[in-house]
């Protein structure tokens, strides 16, 4: 799975549990332009950086696994108590 379809598992994610609902409100959430944010969901190599996944992992703490995000091993979600 690539960067773009592993920022829209997080997204999809974030939407299933009701933390975010529109991609303005993810852009808000993570501080960063609306424009970068849909840039990264059509796959723009320049806005799916690192810094925009680890944005993610730091404003939702304790969800998303960050090595995952970067690299596509392991699984979506930080485990829970541990691995």
């Amino acid at each position: 799975m690539d960067r773009k379809n592993r920022l829209k598992e997080a997204y999809k994610y974030l939407q299933s549990i009701g933390k975010i609902h529109t991609q303005k409100g993810f852009a808000d959430a993570l501080g960063k332009a609306e424009g970068t944010i849909s840039r990264a969901f059509n796959g723009d190599e320049k806005a799916l950086t690192d810094n925009l996944f680890v944005q993610i992992t730091l404003s939702f703490p304790g969800l998303f696994n960050l090595d995952y995000l970067l690299t596509g091993e392991g699984s979506l979600l930080v485990e829970e108590g541990g691995a």
